[in-house]
């Protein structure tokens, strides 16, 4: 991989991006879902992977790594609602949004999909391999700390310094320039970084301001007493420097009683989708090709 300070994006980079994803809606609840579709299935019964964000993130933070996904599959990342393009709610908690990821999957397809979250997405996703919502062809969790309050923090994993910062600022540029992960990363690669910082920015009439409504940064917490037999394979993927110990995914393997995995992406921090992007298609990759089969050859 690249160095970390490095900002000049490599070739897969320029790849990934060059194709675009189809923009969809689906209205849960009097709220419009916005999802982002790459690929198509392989066959009548190829499960669609869907993807899920973290606290404050957006659907296109997978953007870079998405269309190297979609061999054989349609992968789509949707925005929950109060982040990115989503419509914004009076209120928001988990229930909701796992009604959210429920809807979309079922809107685009009749097949029971592949879930994979990242940080909060992650435990939301756990909520639904509990036997909430839908059935599943597999659930894969990405440093998604159980146990842990996602809103104890100043403003949640994945998200910029709203908490102190202006409503709104003068110019994108200067939006930008205040960008930063929670919790610090040092692991993050600059041109990944700036890359979704650009996708979280939006214009309003205000000035410019960050994609996210800051009442959706709620606090989380499910707890791995709070999960039960999970009816479809599982996969919980630590990072070496995240937020998932340990002792909690183990915890989690155990109240899941299924076919669980687990792995640890090294030298990597909560952001690993920043950090070590090859990597997690990698094992993402992996994991397809056990639960939905092979895609087409190339």
């Amino acid at each position: 991989m690249d160095d970390t300070t490095d900002t000049t994006p490599p070739e897969w980079f320029h790849t990934a991006l060059s194709s675009p994803p189809r923009r969809g809606v689906t209205v849960v609840e009097g709220c419009e879902i916005v999802h982002h579709t790459w690929g198509e299935p392989a066959g009548p019964r190829t499960p669609p992977v869907i993807l899920v964000h973290g606290r404050g993130a957006h659907g296109l933070w997978w953007s870079h790594l998405a269309p190297f996904l979609s061999a054989g599959h349609a992968v789509v990342a949707l925005d929950l609602s109060g982040h990115g393009d989503s419509g914004r709610r009076d209120a928001y908690d988990i229930a909701q949004w796992t009604r959210e990821i429920t809807a979309v999957a079922a809107d685009v397809s009749a097949v029971p999909p592949i879930l994979v979250g990242h940080s909060m997405g992650g435990t939301v996703c756990l909520t639904i391999a509990a036997g909430r919502g839908i059935a599943l062809t597999g659930i894969a969790a990405i440093d998604s700390p159980i146990g842990v309050p996602h809103g104890r923090r100043p403003t949640g994993a994945g998200s910029t310094r709203r908490a102190t910062a202006p409503a709104a600022y003068a110019s994108r540029e200067e939006l930008l320039t205040r960008f930063r992960l929670v919790p610090d990363d040092p692991w993050a690669l600059g041109y990944l970084v700036e890359h979704v910082a650009a996708l979280t920015a939006r214009e309003t009439q205000r000035g410019w301001a960050w994609k996210t409504d800051p009442a959706a940064l709620v606090p989380v917490l499910v707890t791995p007493e709070e999960l039960g037999p999970a009816a479809c394979p599982a996969a919980l993927v630590r990072t070496e420097h995240g937020l998932a110990t340990l002792e909690t995914t183990a915890a989690i393997a155990r109240r899941l009683g299924v076919d669980v995995r687990t792995a640890e992406i090294p030298a990597a921090g909560h952001h690993v989708l920043l950090d070590q992007p090859l990597a997690v298609v990698s094992v993402l990759r992996m994991l397809l090709a056990d639960w939905a089969g092979p895609g087409p050859s190339t």
